[in-house]
């Protein structure tokens, strides 16, 4: 849908993986939760002064 190309798509993931400190599958559903909210609530969740757990 969004056109792009397989290796950017995998190179992301791969990104996401290394500054995330582990795979995508472990945690996944804490992971997609968080990015829910970070949807959603955006700089409110995203902000510098917020506590990460």
């Amino acid at each position: 849908m969004l056109h792009v190309a397989r290796n950017t798509v995998a190179y992301r993931i791969q990104r996401a993986e290394q500054l995330r400190g582990r795979e995508i599958e472990v945690r996944r559903m804490h992971l997609q939760v968080a990015l829910a909210l970070a949807e959603e609530f955006g700089d409110l969740v995203l902000s510098e002064q917020a506590t990460p757990r």
